[in-house]
């Protein structure tokens, strides 16, 4: 066994005929690799079979065949690779072998790929990984598949657990434009949202059943450069969960006190289209446990912001509210606004929305400092339909303030 370099013992048999190899391979840097499989010449194709062996302490098994092809033709590549655990890591990261987490190799985040690298051969690959990480995101049970002809790579995924659902998606990147057409496909089944969005952008404000689906083809050689010329569709929809932060009474100026409301989640919803660097929508849907509401917007898919406006169709208890909302900033941490415009266009039905918000809001109890907050705010600016109009408010009777 070397301390340094590689060792290879293949046994003695008639050519052609099947052959057990051991192959060691222990570099200067860098997990040792040993490996034994069955091995097979037969003119200028080498198969490798049954393979099964350790990159340091991670288990890896499979077959490769390399096909040398005729003069004139490119050489032909089929591996079948299965693995334990795989952790694609930032580039900052050591190539490394944990028992735990398996093969860590670290990946450009800006990678992208170029058809330059399918070029010069042709190929079909199965690869099969256990557990895999994806920078922080985590997946189990991930199948891919691969094909590459005439410098087109054709990529199928699927994985059968991630976070509590499942995903499948499709990569196609081919020669075009100088730095290839890329196409992707993407679709999520019953993920749970809230640990998948905290792992991915370090947004936890959103929780429930998510599904989406994603069919976008872009062209360029950078990440931004795709982002600015993706052209497709996207669709989410989240079911049974929460928002976290919806303040909807600070929205709309009843109080200065700080601090968002956690409402129920009934359903999110919406449809995108994808161009010129944002994905904008008309159909945005939203139903919590305090109002329901439809809205429009775009988010900003290369400054990563978002501008959103909401147009309250009803709140708790059935009442009306023409306050339109505004959720508008970075996606980790947007600011909610509201057009108080909508009081004196429709100031019964306004009221009535109002007043049933708030009781949703604090379970009808009028004695909190926001319940008389509200109550004089209303008393003093729209007269209740079995009053006569509004009179100034005594002194004894200002409005009050949570401190």
């Amino acid at each position: 066994m070397p301390e340094r370099g590689a060792l290879a013992e293949i046994e003695a048999g008639a050519p052609g005929s099947a052959r057990p190899v051991r192959l060691t391979l222990a570099p200067n840097q860098g997990p040792r690799v040993t490996a034994s499989a069955t091995a097979r010449l037969d003119g200028s194709t080498l198969r490798l079979d049954a393979i099964s062996g350790t990159l340091g302490l991670a288990p890896f098994a499979g077959s490769l065949a390399l096909e040398g092809g005729s003069p004139g033709a490119k050489p032909r590549l089929r591996l079948d690779l299965r693995l334990e655990a795989l952790a694609l890591a930032d580039e900052s990261a050591a190539l490394r072998v944990d028992p735990v987490a398996g093969i860590t190799v670290p990946v450009r985040a800006d990678l992208v790929p170029h058809p330059s690298w399918f070029s010069g051969y042709e190929a079909e690959a199965t690869v099969a990984v256990a557990r895999l990480a994806l920078g922080p995101v985590r997946a189990g049970a991930l199948g891919l598949t691969a094909r590459v002809r005439s410098g087109r790579l054709d990529a199928a995924i699927e994985a059968t657990a991630l976070y509590g659902g499942s995903a499948r998606g499709r990569y196609v990147v081919e020669p075009e434009g100088g730095q290839g057409r890329h196409q992707i496909g993407l679709s999520l089944n019953a993920v749970r949202v809230q640990p998948l969005l905290q792992d991915i952008g370090n947004v936890s404000s959103l929780d429930g059943t998510g599904t989406g689906r994603l069919d976008a083809q872009a062209l360029g050689g950078s990440i931004p450069a795709l982002l600015r010329s993706a052209r497709g569709q996207a669709e989410i929809s989240v079911t049974d969960g929460r928002i976290d932060g919806l303040d909807l009474a600070r929205a709309a100026g009843f109080t200065a006190a700080p601090g968002g409301l956690a409402a129920r989640l009934d359903r999110l919803g919406a449809r995108f289209a994808l161009a010129e660097g944002g994905a904008t929508t008309d159909d945005l849907q939203i139903r919590t446990g305090l109002l329901e509401a439809q809205g429009s917007g775009r988010l900003d898919l290369v400054a990563r912001t978002i501008d959103l406006r909401l147009k309250p169709l009803k709140v708790a208890g059935g009442g009306r509210l023409n306050v339109p909302i505004r959720i508008s900033g970075p996606w980790t941490s947007p600011a909610i606004s509201a057009d108080l415009a909508g009081l004196t266009q429709d100031p019964g039905g306004t009221l009535q929305g109002l007043q049933s918000l708030g009781n949703s809001l604090l379970g009808n109890d009028p004695d909190t400092d926001l319940g008389a907050a509200i109550g004089d705010f209303l008393d003093a600016l729209i007269p209740r339909p079995d009053s006569g109009p509004a009179e100034r408010l005594p002194s004894d009777r200002a409005p009050r303030r949570r401190p």
